[in-house]
């Protein structure tokens, strides 16, 4: 089934997209020409709005593009819509390994499954071509790369503190529980931080991501998930009038 359904993603996609919807990079110069048409999707997508996690724009970054085509170890791939550039991936290769570096796709093509089309034609021209032997989806969690993926290794964060009166209060002060919800902004000094509700409507608390306790990432929850929230104002997206889902 999994099979099938991505072919059909796959299908529909260069249906609506035309003809030429798929480009691989190899060269110094071609992956040169990836960077500059790949940053018009990044700097649309929530990674780089939100997090400043964006694909590079450094001239570094550029300079090592060239240097791994030059050694033929990394691959840029976009997808395009009639022409225009929807998705990309940058792909590094070491050591028999393909590494899932950078991904992004335009939000308004969300629903055409945009990451999920690349990453499957990627995956195809990687292997076809013997370069890898192994591809990296790196940390973090995603319905694509359980899709993927043959297996997984477990991995955390880990933030060790010294052991202080002031530290054990900074732990424990976080009071977050199951069912919290935050969202994340940039203070005023630029630094992304996660913001939850404090004592009053006025007074926000604000952690850096990287103390959060485990929790999961979203633009909304589903409806199960929100249970255990205690939110005083909830907004739920419904299908249109006459679906089967609203009984």
């Amino acid at each position: 089934k999994t099979r099938s359904t991505l072919k059909r993603k796959v299908r529909k996609f260069a249906e609506l997209a035309g003809p030429d919807h798929f480009r691989v990079f190899r060269s110094p110069d071609e992956l040169a020409d990836f960077h500059r048409q790949a940053l018009t999707v990044s700097r649309m997508t929530y990674q780089q709005r939100l997090m400043d996690a964006g694909l590079p724009e450094d001239a570094g970054f550029v300079a090592a593009l060239r240097d791994r085509g030059g050694r033929n170890a990394a691959r840029g791939f976009l997808l395009y819509a009639q022409g225009v550039p929807v998705s990309y991936l940058y792909v590094p290769i070491d050591a028999d390994c393909a590494v899932y570096d950078y991904l992004g796709y335009l939000p308004d093509w969300a629903e055409h499954s945009p990451g999920t089309v690349l990453q499957m034609l990627a995956m195809e021209v990687l292997f076809a071509e013997r370069l890898a032997r192994w591809f990296d989806f790196t940390e973090g969690d995603g319905a694509h790369k359980r899709m993927f993926a043959t297996g997984s290794v477990d991995c955390i964060d880990l933030l060790a503190f010294p052991p202080s009166t002031r530290n054990r209060l900074l732990v424990s002060s976080h009071r977050l529980f199951n069912g919290d919800t935050g969202i994340c902004l940039r203070d005023d000094d630029g630094q992304l931080m996660a913001w939850f509700p404090g004592e009053g409507a006025g007074a926000p608390r604000a952690f850096h991501p990287a103390t959060l306790p485990a929790h999961d990432s979203a633009f909304a929850m589903t409806v199960h998930k929100a249970q255990g929230s205690q939110a005083e104002h909830v907004t739920v997206i419904v299908p249109p009038v006459g679906s089967r889902l609203l009984t």
